[in-house]
């Protein structure tokens, strides 16, 4: 139970602040602010899935 609300909160945030974001900005800045966003959301996702898999292989 805890781990499906864990999942309906992240979603909730990641839509919220997906939608928000380009609000901040000019329209000629917010394609340009969106793609950032994306590439340092989805770059962090995969470092932190690699190194995952590195630590438990290398620490246990």
């Amino acid at each position: 139970m805890a781990l499906i609300l864990l999942g309906l909160s992240w979603n909730f945030l990641f839509i919220g602040g997906i939608n928000l974001l380009p609000r901040a900005y000019h329209n000629l800045e917010k394609f340009k602010v969106q793609s950032v966003n994306d590439f340092l959301i989805f770059s962090m996702q995969a470092i932190a899935s690699l190194s995952a898999g590195w630590f438990v292989f290398n620490l246990y």
